[in-house]
């Protein structure tokens, strides 16, 4: 009687991949080390994807699909709240992508790093592409509430915004302890959203998670 596949197979590869990739990067990576981790032969491995490049995009467009939607913020779809409702969306949605980031710092970090192969940087600048306008989505959102000043240069103001969570993710994956994300990122608020707000709301909106 013939033997009946694994139906896990191609799970147990995945996670065994994205370890792997996340110790080795993918171009240290080999494919007899996922399989042999998956517990499974390498002709197994090639049952399911072509190359190992082929298994790190699948995990990485995944990854990235995930956190991708994490950024997507309803709250556009509806009225303007005040300005301290508004804030506390802003870093309730921050929260939960950098727990997210944190819950997958390993193999995080390889990707914020391009898989360690210059074949796969084009997934982490679309991404940063992706992340840029989705908060000149929000600034142009609070802007036009009244929330940040009149003369705020959204385009701009984006790049510099997107940029710097872009180098704190980097910094986060590589902490040793887990930080107070509330803390750490409600510090960030008070430099970031604070210091563009229009003046009359230039002052601490006391959020509290």
């Amino acid at each position: 009687m013939a033997r009946l596949a694994d139906p896990l197979v191609r799970s147990k590869l995945l996670q065994a991949a994205e370890d792997i990739f996340a110790a080795e990067g993918v171009e240290r990576a080999h494919v007899e080390a996922i399989a042999n981790q998956a517990g499974v032969s390498k002709g197994a491995f090639y049952n399911h994807f072509a190359s190992k490049d082929d298994a790190f995009r699948e995990l990485a467009e995944g990854l990235i699909a995930k956190l991708g939607a994490l950024i997507t913020w309803p709250m556009m779809e509806r009225e303007a709240p005040s300005m301290g409702i508004f804030f506390e969306q802003c870093l309730r949605t921050d929260v939960r992508i950098f727990e997210f980031i944190w819950d997958n710092r390993g193999f995080m970090r390889v990707v914020l790093e391009g898989g360690r192969s210059p074949s796969f940087v084009h997934l982490l600048d679309e991404f940063a592409e992706h992340s840029r306008r989705l908060v000149i989505e929000h600034l142009e959102y609070g802007k036009a509430a009244g929330f940040f000043r009149a003369d705020l240069d959204v385009s701009m103001a984006a790049t510099f915004v997107s940029g710097g969570y872009d180098r704190l993710a980097r910094s986060v994956v590589r902490m040793g302890d887990r930080p107070n994300f509330v803390d750490l990122l409600g510090a960030v608020q008070q430099h970031v959203l604070h210091g563009i707000a229009c003046p009359k709301h230039a002052v601490s909106s006391g959020v509290s998670l």
